[in-house]
């Protein structure tokens, strides 16, 4: 499915759609380079230290998508102004010329 103009806002329902279950992403990191990955909205076991100490640095920023990444067993975020391809649910959704 071509997705062209859809706002930070709606790519973050989008992404939260996929609820508990893994959804694949691809998105052009900051270096240029094209990343792909397959993740979720949260995995707790990947927190560190004790309850209440885990803070997202990055929650103040809109365009960042903060997920947990199986490969690496840690959170990584997702520039959404810079997202290329998802995954959720068996549909595919593009992005085009953003």
């Amino acid at each position: 499915m071509k997705c062209k103009h859809m706002s930070l806002e709606e790519r973050r329902k989008l992404l939260d759609s996929a609820g508990s279950r893994y959804f694949s992403a691809e998105f052009v990191k900051a270096d240029g380079t094209l990343r792909q990955m397959t993740v979720k909205k949260w995995e707790r076991r990947f927190l560190k230290g004790e309850p209440g100490e885990n803070k997202n640095t990055c929650a103040h920023k809109p365009n960042l998508y903060t997920v947990a990444e199986q490969a690496v067993e840690g959170y990584r975020n997702i520039n959404l102004d810079k997202l290329v391809k998802v995954k959720i649910n068996g549909v595919v959704y593009e992005f085009e010329g953003e």
